[in-house]
């Protein structure tokens, strides 16, 4: 019955959407949408379902073999990058139809005051992470909480500057990434070389507060440790992501894991790993001496399910517990792709080769950054060339945004005439978003102004 009346109920709707925007949907065609809707929901919570039955009745110690084949109902889409593509100038009407501009302010507390910051949105918190600690918003952008606040930095001029790993206590440089609200980080204790990941889930209700779990004893760090060792393990991981019913992945940086061979672990809800995923792509016969980190790995969270393509890899891959990467995406560099070795070694020419600097996902594009001859992001020379590409992923086209040569460029805002957007992340909504300091909003922003912006305030900018 109830289900009876949400289906009359999302008719009502729809037909009143039919109405004004779109005559051409029929009432039998809204129907069978919702029922498939309702089908593939009610699959998917019965392969959950499989999925935790099967995990509570493992045997001690037991670990799954890594899964990477293709699905034939849905093979890998490979996207081939030749030296030349098609130009196209998009405007951001093209990828949004509002901008929602939110400010988070980090000016009402002067202890919050954030000169390096990254952002993660989920549907209804902000967090703002790095050096710093971790801090707590929420959807509006007023301050709920500091989760950590890192000790044993070094500071110069006043303001943090880096960190030695003996001394740090707090969260190193990782990212954090949303899931359903919630999120996990590493808390690493340099004096006592410990190690812990940590839980945190927000409840907004009423109250605005974080459910406290256990409580780290060395640093008031609000959340729950779901795992702790004694020792180095996790310092050199790059990210730790949520995979639902409390599983999560970790995966370690480019050298160690061409050196060792773990690319990926998967580990259930007590810290016991799952499935350990090799690097088949290993450091052979390095001549010795320092090594450069050419290329990125991609990771985030598209529609709950985390993705990953590693260093020197053209396969990102959807990560499906407890055991499984599946290929979804194939970024094909041809000839201009930069080997792992060749990639490594600094004295290695990197003329003419293609490297992959970002990536985002959202229902219907990938915004996708891509440089050649350029060996390392952070050093510019007038050889040196960026590729902003947006990938329509209904019809598999890549066009080249020419207009924009660097990340302080966009898409043309032509829904309010403010600054030019290209993505920093993407929402658990699935809404792409850019964010900058108050300083830099009101340096950069000739049409638009937002009335009481602090120079060090955060301005995030929502494209729905």
């Amino acid at each position: 019955m109830n289900r009876l009346f949400n289906i009359i109920t999302l008719i009502l709707i729809c037909t009143n959407c039919i109405n004004h925007k779109d005559p051409s949907v029929s009432e039998d065609k809204l129907i069978s949408q919702i029922n498939v809707q309702e089908s593939q929901k009610t699959e998917e919570e019965k392969i959950a379902q499989l999925l935790r039955d099967s995990l509570a009745s493992l045997p001690q110690g037991f670990r799954y073999q890594e899964n990477r084949s293709v699905d034939p109902n849905r093979p890998p889409v490979v996207f081939q990058f030749p030296d030349t593509l098609p130009v196209r100038e998009y405007k951001l009407s093209e990828i949004a139809s509002e901008l929602e501009y939110i400010v988070i302010k980090t000016s009402r507390d002067s202890t919050l005051f954030i000169p390096r910051v990254s952002v993660a949105m989920g549907t209804d918190i902000i967090v703002c992470y790095g050096l710093h600690g971790v801090e707590l918003f929420d959807r509006q952008g007023n301050h709920i909480k500091t989760v950590l606040k890192n000790r044993g930095l070094s500071m110069r001029n006043g303001q943090p500057s880096g960190f030695a790993i003996k001394e740090l206590v707090g969260i190193p440089f990782t990212d954090i990434s949303l899931f359903n609200d919630s999120f996990i980080y590493h808390f690493h204790n340099g004096p006592e070389k410990k190690e812990s990941v940590i839980r945190v889930d927000p409840d907004l209700g009423l109250s605005a507060h974080i459910q406290l779990g256990e409580t780290i004893s060395e640093n008031p760090a609000a959340g729950t440790r779901i795992k702790e060792v004694q020792g180095m393990e996790f310092i050199n991981k790059l990210g730790f992501y949520q995979l639902g019913d409390g599983l999560w992945a970790a995966f370690e940086n480019k050298w160690l894991s061409g050196t060792k061979g773990d690319l990926l672990t998967l580990y259930g809800p007590s810290g016991d790993t799952l499935c350990q995923f090799k690097d088949y792509d290993r450091i052979r016969d390095y001549p010795g001496g320092p090594y450069r980190n050419t290329d990125n790995e991609f990771k985030y969270h598209y529609k709950k399910t985390f993705s990953f393509k590693p260093a020197h890899n053209d396969t990102l891959f959807r990560v499906i517990p407890p055991n499984r990467l599946l290929p979804t995406y194939v970024f094909d560099f041809g000839v201009r792709k930069v080997q792992l070795m060749e990639g490594l070694i600094s004295s290695n020419s990197l003329k003419g080769k293609n490297i992959g600097y970002e990536l985002y996902e959202t229902e219907r594009h990938l915004f996708y950054v891509y440089s050649r001859n350029r060996a390392i992001w952070g050093y510019y020379r007038p050889e040196d060339r960026n590729f902003f590409t947006l990938i329509d992923k209904s019809n598999h086209q890549i066009h080249h945004i020419s207009s924009i040569k660097s990340t302080e460029d966009g898409i043309q805002n032509d829904l309010d005439g403010g600054l030019p957007f290209w993505p920093d992340g993407v929402n658990e909504e699935g809404f792409p978003f850019m964010y900058l300091s108050g300083a830099d909003f009101k340096k950069k922003s000739v049409s638009k102004r937002i009335n009481g912006l602090a120079d060090n305030d955060i301005v995030v900018i929502l494209a729905k």
